[in-house]
């Protein structure tokens, strides 16, 4: 029975506190799929853009502070889409970045690549992403 109540305590979402965030932009992160990271370290950080076939340096972000979660949504068909960031809330056992796709109409066809990078305070907590 203690351990049910440790792994809910953790594990199980409960109603979260709205939490402050950040957007940066990545530059035109060209990746070929959809992909969401969330980073902790500048190790990973670095690491990750190192290890790209892309010619894109990673941000700044001071991870003594924040923790940075990247959102791409690979290739689209029209210059028009971006990642919207809904909210951020910090609950039991995890922070939660609840993203969509947005689209604004009008824009010409051109291939993008739209990408965000979500800063949030590190909490040592799993940062999980819900796509809407």
């Amino acid at each position: 029975m203690l351990a049910w109540l440790a792994y809910v305590r953790v594990y199980v979402p409960s109603g979260g506190e709205p939490v402050r965030y950040r957007t940066t932009a990545v530059g035109r992160l060209t990746l070929p799929r959809a992909q969401t990271e969330g980073f902790q370290t500048r190790e990973e950080w670095v690491r990750f853009f190192d290890e790209l076939d892309v010619d894109v340096h990673a941000p700044h972000v001071d991870f003594g502070r924040d923790d940075a979660v990247l959102l791409a949504l690979g290739p689209r068909s029209t210059a028009g889409s971006f990642v919207e960031v809904e909210r951020v809330e910090e609950q039991r056992g995890r922070v939660l970045v609840v993203a969509r796709e947005g689209y604004a109409p009008g824009r010409p066809a051109a291939v993008s690549y739209p990408s965000v990078v979500v800063l949030v305070r590190a909490t040592g907590k799993p940062v999980v992403v819900d796509w809407r």
